[in-house]
């Protein structure tokens, strides 16, 4: 399958190395976006892994905006149909409402029907610098939010955001059952996202107050 990662725009640098570091993949980019060929196990990875990427679609098409309406036109919609649809644009402002392509959809598919709020496919016209038709598949996981310092047992003002604590670990490459050593653990921001991955953690710190942090938090 051919598919799109929507990756955080806060540090595409960061964005591009994870997901390299994870997928272990060629890849293509457009600004916030990532083109690369995975299997379903590949996806179910990235969407349980990576930090700075938002969703993840299946590709159908890409093309410039000059021929969107004639490539519209021409797919064969009723392959990827499943019940109801809904067309929906990411930085589309310089091409037509949503309305305007769903014509194209509904015209080439038995028996449509639209669901703006809980339709079974859902159609994206991502627009960089060029314009990807695509499935949506679904979001990455976003559980990190939860562990944000404020929410933790014992907090400290210089513990790490959840969110980057994830990606540094993802950055390593590391699988399942190896091992992640973190010699300045501080309150175990590092360990905890180690740990929720599958990983094996060792942690240490000069400052036993900081120790005994870690632990309450792990």
């Amino acid at each position: 399958m051919k598919a799109i990662f929507l990756l955080s725009k806060e540090n595409l640098k960061l964005a591009y190395a994870e997901f390299s570091a994870i997928l272990k993949k060629d890849f293509q980019t457009d600004k916030n976006i990532v083109i690369c060929d995975c299997d379903e196990d590949e996806i179910k990875k990235a969407r349980k892994r990576l930090a700075y990427a938002n969703s993840i679609f299946q590709l159908l098409f890409s093309c410039d905006k000059k021929n969107l309406e004639k490539e519209m036109e021409k797919y064969e919609w009723q392959k990827i149909y499943n019940e109801s649809f809904v067309v929906r644009k990411i930085n589309g402002r310089k091409i037509k409402p949503e309305g305007g392509y769903a014509k194209f959809i509904w015209e080439k598919i038995k028996n449509p029907r639209v669901d703006l709020k809980n339709a079974k496919t859902k159609i994206f016209l991502i627009c960089n610098k060029k314009i990807y038709v695509c499935i949506f598949i679904g979001e990455t996981d976003k559980s990190y939010l939860e562990r944000k310092a404020s929410m933790k047992p014992s907090l400290h003002p210089t513990a790490i955001n959840p969110k980057l604590a994830k990606a540094m670990v993802n950055l390593t490459g590391a699988e399942k059952n190896e091992t992640i050593a973190d010699p300045f653990c501080g309150s175990g921001g590092i360990l905890i996202e180690s740990g929720l991955m599958g990983l094996k953690v060792i942690g240490n710190d000069v400052s036993k107050k900081m120790l005994s942090f870690a632990q309450k938090n792990l």
